[in-house]
């Protein structure tokens, strides 16, 4: 099935609640962490980038936290970088601890 929920998050033409409810079900699956993460270069519209900070950060390895700092750090939309930045003050890691101190002490 993860397969065809990822090529169905790529399909721009797709129902948007079609590709985040296939995004969401990828991130429960076994598909593994750094092919969910390569998902996130696909996704060019906002709702999806933010649905995928979620998404991310219901795993709980080093690969979800290091693309969820990515995320706030580098993400072009505003909204999509605090969302990423909420999910990492949830996780209780010590590199996203880190990137806030790094953040408040720039």
């Amino acid at each position: 099935v993860a397969p065809d929920f990822e090529r169905l998050v790529r399909d721009d033409a797709a129902p948007l609640e079609a590709r985040k409810q296939a995004l969401f079900w990828l991130g429960q699956g076994d598909l593994p962490t750094r092919d969910l993460a390569r998902l996130y270069d696909a996704l060019k519209a906002y709702t999806l980038r933010e649905h995928f900070t979620f998404v991310i950060s219901q795993r709980r390895d080093d690969l979800a936290i290091d693309k969820l700092i990515e995320i706030a750090r580098h993400d072009p939309d505003l909204q999509v970088r605090k969302q990423a930045m909420f999910w990492l003050g949830q996780i209780h890691d010590p590199r996203a601890v880190k990137f806030f101190q790094d953040l408040l002490i720039r």
